[in-house]
């Protein structure tokens, strides 16, 4: 009894699978993150990290902040995210309003760690404005717009 030859043993499936696992191999052995993923991350493709839970980045640097982001107040917009040491909100009001404080902008910090805004989740009320002051019993009743009502 004799055995096939050698050519017999090679067919496009074997070639396929053998690519394949060369290939493989290839990811798995090249995958470099520089710098190295950090926190319990792992490499997962040349620099780009899989991260442990409770850490996100490009390189699993930061911590997930148990913050969530503040509701834009009325005729305002928010802005949220990390910022090295807090994670903050910033609302903006719209052109012809201002908060109550007289403000246009206010920035609220939350603790990532416990996800409580240090002066509370509400923004101050805004009001309408008027660029100059109404006069003769008139009130501001949109942006820069002064009417009897």
């Amino acid at each position: 009894m004799s055995l096939p030859s050698y050519s017999a043993w090679i067919t496009k499936e074997s070639i396929l699978l053998f690519e394949y696992l060369t290939l493989l191999l290839f990811v798995t052995i090249s995958a470099i993150c520089s710098p190295a993923c950090q926190n319990g991350g792992t490499c997962v493709q040349p620099n780009v990290c899989s991260c442990a839970p409770g850490w996100n980045g490009t390189f699993c640097e930061s911590p997930l902040s148990a913050c969530k982001p503040l509701a834009a107040p009325t005729n305002g917009q928010i802005n949220c995210g990390d910022t090295n040491i807090f994670y903050q909100c910033t609302a903006q009001c719209n052109s012809g309003y201002e908060f109550d404080n007289g403000d246009t902008a206010i920035q609220k910090d939350c603790d990532p760690m416990t996800g409580q805004f240090c002066d509370g989740p509400a923004f101050p009320k805004n009001i309408l404005t008027c660029s100059l002051a109404c006069q003769n019993g008139k009130t501001c009743v949109q942006p820069n717009v002064c009417s009897r009502v």
